[in-house]
């Protein structure tokens, strides 16, 4: 775990390079729950630094499957942290985990451009 002061831009690096290597160990081995928390808790601190580095690890976390467990709040929380986290960059992301996982509608430079939405 990585202790920061809110707003560290010195964090951005040890919590990216401990999301990577979470997602990879999660990619590879099909578990996505082990470190389910602290890549949530990564995600969103990345979103909040505005560490646009960031976003291909959040894009792949969006797509994680759903945590089997009797604790549904617990669920989605990847995916959902995920989500937050590309909103705060300006993507525009719908859906929400209980009905059918997320989805990206929107990616910033879209946004700025005023292009119509990707449906």
């Amino acid at each position: 775990m990585i202790v920061v002061h809110i707003g560290d831009k010195r964090a951005v690096e040890p919590i990216r390079r401990e999301l990577e290597k979470a997602v990879l160990e999660a990619q590879k081995t099909g578990n996505w729950h082990t470190e389910s928390w602290e890549m949530g808790i990564y995600a969103f601190g990345l979103g909040q630094l505005q560490d646009q580095a960031a976003i291909p690890l959040l894009k792949i976390m969006l797509d994680a499957p759903p945590e089997k467990t009797k604790e549904l709040k617990f669920v989605y929380f990847i995916a959902e942290s995920a989500a937050q986290a590309l909103r705060s960059f300006g993507f525009v992301v719908e859906g929400d985990g209980i009905k059918g996982g997320y989805r990206i509608v929107r990616e910033p430079a879209m946004i700025e451009q005023g292009k119509p939405e990707n449906r």
